[in-house]
């Protein structure tokens, strides 16, 4: 009995460290107007980027991550109609972010693609005389 409530003892003084170690570590969420800060920045990047590239994507991607928090902190005030709105615009900009990517993509496979495989050809030639003209 006294060998149980040692290693009960033992392990409880074990763990609460760990578990106040791991509490410490999670991130704050944000405030609102950090938020709303966050969203309008990537919103500015992504309006002032080409269309159909990396970059453009990449921004509608992080205006959409905030757009998307903005409508959990409002669902979590029990805003429930700013939260539809939150949801809505984060929607959107998926759509965009997965439109312009595919837009890189495809100008990427019919340009840059093509172009460093017209290279690889050559090198293979060259590589070929070269082997053959080395035996």
């Amino acid at each position: 009995m006294k060998l149980r409530r040692y290693i009960l003892t033992v392990l409880v003084v074990a763990i609460v460290p760990i578990s106040s170690t791991i509490r410490s570590q999670e991130k704050p969420k944000p405030d609102r107007a950090t938020l709303e800060a966050q969203f309008k920045k990537a919103d500015a990047d992504r309006t002032a980027t080409r269309e159909n590239t990396k970059e453009r994507a990449d921004a509608a991607n992080r205006a959409m991550q905030a757009a998307s928090d903005m409508g959990w902190l409002a669902f979590d005030a029990s805003k429930f109609d700013e939260a539809a709105t939150w949801f809505a615009t984060s929607a959107r900009l998926k759509d965009e972010s997965y439109l312009n990517a595919r837009g890189y993509w495809e100008n990427y496979l019919q340009t840059t693609a093509l172009q460093l495989d017209g290279k690889v050809d050559e090198q293979i030639k060259t590589q070929q005389s070269q082997l053959a003209t080395a035996d």
